[in-house]
């Protein structure tokens, strides 16, 4: 795993708000319930230990390129978006911005999400080849569309 590993630190009020939220998914929807939280190794985790690794920026993104003004960025959601029954929780994605000046971000028309970390970085790589081949562009460029 990169990034270094978080410890819960977060109050014991919140978790224990987060714990009984976790709870009441599982006693309203019983076994069709499915897992939605998992750390970077797809791991289930509860709602207060995703929210206290999500808070944490080196744990939570996986990698960063920057090529000119484009940032190619691959980071642990670990919430599964992948919104269907079957198959592993997707918990990664890549996305690309388009970085300005005044620290404002457009992004492309680009994203990805992934399965595993090694998926997470093979699509990163094949993501910065794309912006240097200069296949993707941001949205709304008119030859992006053409």
């Amino acid at each position: 795993m990169t990034g270094k590993p978080w410890r819960p630190s977060m109050p014991e009020g919140a978790r224990k708000l987060m714990d009984a939220f976790d709870q009441e998914m599982k006693d309203k929807y019983g076994a069709e319930a499915r897992e939605r939280h998992f750390d970077r190794k797809g791991n289930p985790i509860s709602y207060a230990d995703w929210a206290e690794a999500f808070s944490d920026y080196e744990y939570r993104v996986v990698k960063k390129t920057i090529i000119g003004d484009v940032e190619i960025s691959t980071v642990w959601l670990g919430m599964d978006h992948g919104f269907r029954r079957n198959g592993p929780p997707i918990i990664f994605e890549t996305m690309c911005f388009q970085r300005s000046d005044d620290g404002t971000r457009e992004d492309f028309d680009f994203q990805d999400r992934y399965a595993t970390e090694a998926q997470a970085l093979k699509g990163h790589a094949e993501a910065v080849v794309a912006v240097e081949a200069d296949l993707i562009k941001p949205r709304g460029d008119d030859e992006a569309h053409d």
